[in-house]
């Protein structure tokens, strides 16, 4: 019923809010023409739903006169990922930064996941002009060889940053069995799994804290250890050790030639015939000269009407 005096315009991330007066020197009339609203190109905007509202006022009061919301396809964002040094040292923080056009929240892939145990140790900075930077921290012999990305997830859309990949280096992680053995005369091998970085790694193999030297019987390598012929003085403790240039490392262990039982000759216990005296006690001796492991128990197996006799 009245003429438009002016009209207030908005589009939170396109168009700042602006108010557009119009001319009344000339008589007014109800259709008015509007200026260019957008000033930047579409194409240079981040992908998403933006809402055009537009509010007219008159002589009478204030109403809405347009509000739509549409989807503006814009650009596609760029995101990238800048790092210092990818090599670094077990114990230290790695720290990389996430970049892209425009106000947008990133989303870290570590290991191409994003629901790992890892995500707790990372620190998020303060995002600044679409940058902002990351620290990943307590770094272990575990983080060797981990990636790490930067995602923007717009819409349906989803934009990513090169992968960049982590060297952690460490020293030596030995696995390797802490007990074992054999029979003798039987051939035994001893698996030796070894982490390090750097791998260029050397193994010793000692025993009694003597380098043992590989011949026709024993044969050492990076990763075994082996015996061909078991003998009971191979009987012992042995240890090896894992060096690089980060450190080293050493474990021990036993390696046992099974034998045995075997009983002293002559103890009336191991002989075919032992007389005892009536209404006396009887006393078996029984003596184990050779056995590994020790033996631990003694059982004597009467015959079945004298079961209760023994003590």
């Amino acid at each position: 019923s009245a003429p438009a005096l002016s009209v207030s315009i908005s589009m939170t991330g396109i168009i700042k809010s602006k108010i557009i007066n119009f001319d009344h020197d000339k008589i007014p009339v109800h259709n008015r023409s509007l200026p260019r609203l957008i000033d930047v190109p579409l194409t240079s905007i981040i992908p998403d739903q933006y809402t055009l509202m537009i509010n007219a006022t008159n002589q009478i009061g204030t109403a809405t006169v347009y509000n739509n919301t549409f989807y503006v396809p814009g650009l596609n964002v760029t995101v990238t990922m800048k790092t210092g040094n990818t090599t670094i040292n077990t114990g230290d923080n790695f720290t990389f930064t996430c970049m892209a056009t425009g106000n947008v929240n990133f989303t870290i892939l570590i290991d191409n996941s994003t629901s790992t145990d890892k995500h707790d140790r990372l620190i998020m900075g303060e995002m600044k002009n679409g940058s902002q930077m990351f620290n990943f921290t307590k770094t272990s012999y575990l983080d060797d060889r981990t990636t790490f990305q930067c995602i923007v997830n717009i819409q349906q859309k989803k934009f990513m940053s090169n992968v960049t990949t982590i060297s952690v280096l460490y020293p030596p992680v030995i696995g390797i069995p802490v007990v074992s053995g054999g029979y003798p005369k039987s051939s035994h091998t001893i698996s030796l799994s070894v982490y390090a970085n750097p791998n260029n790694y050397t193994v010793t193999w000692l025993r009694n804290n003597i380098k043992i030297k590989p011949d026709k019987k024993i044969k050492t390598s990076n990763s075994s250890f082996n015996i061909t012929s078991l003998q009971c003085d191979d009987n012992g403790t042995y240890t090896v050790v894992v060096n690089n240039t980060k450190g080293s490392a050493s474990k021990t262990f036993l390696i046992m030639v099974f034998e045995g039982p075997e009983f002293l000759e002559g103890d009336n216990a191991t002989s075919i015939w032992t007389e005892m005296e009536e209404g006396k006690d009887g006393v078996l001796q029984c003596t184990v000269i050779k056995s590994y492991p020790k033996v631990t128990q003694l059982v004597v197996i009467p015959d079945g009407e004298n079961v209760n006799v023994i003590k």
